[in-house]
């Protein structure tokens, strides 16, 4: 299936404009998808976290999903646009405004559907008005909301395995080959036949993933629930669908005890202002409060309570009020 954005008539419910996010044959980006499998039509791309609504330039901003098979590139060569993109529609008409991808031709489920926060404020001494996304992939990203134009690309995740960084200039991986149908990337953890198993870091989860970070106005900070570590991923072109319909192309395992962390990032520098890491898997949002608190959850059903404490220096302390323990702020 391809994933789709439509708007609807609130008074009557009538169907206004759809726009897919995988492109037909013979529209914009359908040169992306290459070979003969007419991969497009199951292309996937959707969009499954809630966007962003930017009354300012009247733009709706949405990220989308993973291209699939998710670990096979070979069945679907090429960038696979719209997939793993942040895009821009004009809510009248449907149009395209703008779009960035952020990993062409994904084959880690490194998709971006996870939420774009919108940020007012001062970048290298200008005012800016930006869209930002801690992504899926380890890095941070601020862009320009009018335009996509990014402003900077930070990493957030401590280990970073699949690329050697981000252009600044152009927000795609420094090692992306435009000449290529199946990127390589950084070369360290690519799968072919012959080589099928290798380590990924983030793990196909994250770094960030659905559960959204949170801006606090008061802090002027960013606060990023994330998942650090590595994983495997194994390419499997003869894996079939799973048994709820996921079509993979390969497998994932993880090699290593699953924990969370807490990331302070500055969002107008990328800057990591602190780092708080806990014993449990995290699935759950950051919220951040006007009283200075920053909450998230854990699987294990517990939940942490942090007090945000800027200080004079701009470091942020983090004490886990339900814990009982503090962690030292780094300035």
């Amino acid at each position: 299936m391809r994933g789709y954005i439509a708007a609807l008539d609130a008074a009557t419910g009538k169907l206004v404009w759809r726009k897919y996010s995988i492109p037909a044959p013979g529209e914009p980006g359908s040169e992306t998808w290459k070979g003969s499998n007419n991969s497009w039509q199951i292309g996937g791309g959707a969009m499954w976290v809630t966007g962003s609504y930017d009354v300012a330039t009247n733009q709706v901003l949405w990220g989308t999903g993973n291209p699939v098979p998710m670990y096979d590139p070979y069945v679907r060569p090429g960038d696979n646009l719209y997939t793993d993109s942040l895009i821009s529609w004009d809510p009248d008409t449907g149009k395209m405004n703008w779009y960035h991808q952020y990993v062409p031709g994904d084959m880690w489920d490194y998709d971006a559907a996870g939420t774009h926060i919108l940020i007012d404020g001062t970048v290298n001494g200008q005012p800016h008005k930006l869209v930002t996304h801690s992504s899926r992939n380890g890095f941070f990203y601020a862009f320009e909301r009018a335009n996509g134009q990014p402003l900077f690309v930070k990493p957030y995740a401590d280990t970073i395995t699949w690329t050697k960084g981000i252009d600044q200039k152009t927000g795609l991986p420094l090692d992306y080959d435009a000449k290529r149908d199946v990127q390589v990337y950084s070369g360290i953890q690519n799968q072919t036949l012959a080589d099928r198993t290798k380590k990924l870091c983030p793990t196909h989860d994250g770094g960030n993933n659905f559960w959204s970070a949170s801006y606090s106005p008061k802090t002027k900070l960013l606060y990023i629930p994330s998942r650090p570590g590595c994983d495997e991923i194994t390419f499997n072109p003869n894996a079939g669908r799973t048994p709820l319909g996921g079509l993979l192309g390969g497998s994932s395992r993880y090699t290593e005890r699953s924990e969370s962390e807490i990331v302070v990032t500055d969002p107008f520098t990328g800057d990591i202002k602190d780092r708080v890491r806990m014993p449990y898997p995290n699935s759950s949002a950051a919220l951040s409060t006007a009283g200075g608190l920053v909450f998230t959850g854990l699987i294990d059903g517990t939940f942490a309570a942090y007090v945000a404490a800027p200080t004079e220096v701009g470091c942020v302390a983090l004490v886990e009020v339900s814990r009982t323990q503090r962690h030292t702020c780094r300035g």
